[in-house]
């Protein structure tokens, strides 16, 4: 019963560890004919954030919502990094130039688009070359919880501490005291 209940905790508690997010708008207003591309506003835990859209066959309009694990490009396993880290590097250059447009086909090719003009061929080639001088510690992904809505690569921000872990730790801590080893009272 205890182990039940203890692990009941744990995954409630787990569960509450999920961001918050918020399509607002689609930030530049920039389209390539078929989308609206470039870097768009979202409220991730209802603060504005910048989010550039990695998933070229998902769509999203305001004022949609959804829960989202935010996860560190460093979590993702090699390869994969690397096309986020390429993605973050296209992200950079949203800054430095008015081509919205092939900067995010070069960054929908990464993830399975077939763009194949010549200014997204440069984008991609450009972030080919680029991509090592991104700090990947800058970079984090809103990965849906329901993997149905699109992921975003947002510039990473020093979260809020996270304690849902220490309920069940509390718990453990709190009902285990005044036992001893054996499970018989402490009488001291």
């Amino acid at each position: 019963m205890f182990t039940k209940l203890l692990v009941s905790l744990w995954l409630f508690c787990a569960a509450a560890g999920a961001t918050a997010v918020q399509f607002v708008n689609v930030g530049s207003g920039v389209n390539n004919g078929a989308a609206y591309v470039g870097p768009y506003n979202l409220l991730v835990d209802g603060v504005e954030t910048p989010g550039t859209c990695i998933s070229p066959t998902l769509e999203v309009a305001p004022p949609f919502q959804w829960e989202a694990n935010l996860d560190p490009i460093t979590d993702f396993a090699d390869a994969v990094q690397t096309q986020l880290l390429k993605a973050a590097w296209l992200t950079e250059q949203f800054v430095v130039s008015a081509d919205t447009a092939a900067i995010h086909q070069a960054i929908w090719n990464l993830f399975g688009s077939n763009y194949a003009d010549a200014d997204t061929l440069s984008w991609a080639a450009a972030a080919d070359a680029g991509f090592s001088s991104v700090d990947a510690a800058r970079f984090a992904v809103l990965v849906p919880t329901d993997h149905l809505t699109q992921s975003f690569l947002i510039e990473s921000r020093v979260p809020e501490p996270r304690l849902w872990w220490t309920v069940p730790a509390i718990l453990v801590v709190g009902l285990r005291r005044g036992k001893t080893v054996d499970g018989t009272p402490d009488t001291r």
